[in-house]
């Protein structure tokens, strides 16, 4: 439990450090591919989940041997998401984002039937997949965007 403390504090600071002051600036002009890409935005997220639960559970509900075990069982998982968008270069633009989720500080006893977890053996598995792949074009109020992104 100490240790989870300890995470959590360091994910909050890092969070908490990461947020710059916004400023105004003059718009660049983007009239090669080069600026287009060092003029480009960044987002990301850090998140991290954890579920404990101490009480009577049931492996199967409608099973003959359904016999209520008393059992602490808990998971955590440390994931987010890092995105990046070019600037737009006539009015196109293109992004990707990541995703990842990994398990953290898990039990390593009989975990069956908690939220995310493999109901045969309590497993968990991590998961990194590209969740956003697309191509921008926006002018006045017309944007066209194909691809995989997200649905805001």
């Amino acid at each position: 439990m100490r240790n989870i403390k300890n995470v959590l504090l360091l994910l909050s600071s890092l969070v908490l450090g990461t947020h710059a002051a916004e400023t105004e600036s003059t718009p660049v002009e983007i009239d090669t591919i080069a600026k287009a890409f060092t003029e480009g935005s960044v987002k990301g997220l850090i998140r991290y989940n954890a579920m404990y639960r101490d009480s009577a559970i049931k492996i199967l509900q409608d099973s003959a041997n359904d016999l209520p075990r008393n059992k602490k069982q808990y998971y955590s998982a440390l994931g987010g998401y890092l995105g990046y968008e070019t600037a737009p270069l006539y009015n196109t633009s293109i992004g990707a984002t990541f995703y990842t989720s990994n398990p953290l500080f898990n039990n390593p006893g009989d975990r069956a039937g908690l939220g995310g977890l493999y109901e045969q053996d309590g497993g968990q598995d991590s998961y990194n997949v590209l969740g956003e792949a697309f191509i921008k074009w926006e002018y006045l109020d017309t944007l066209v965007k194909l691809g995989r992104q997200e649905m805001a």
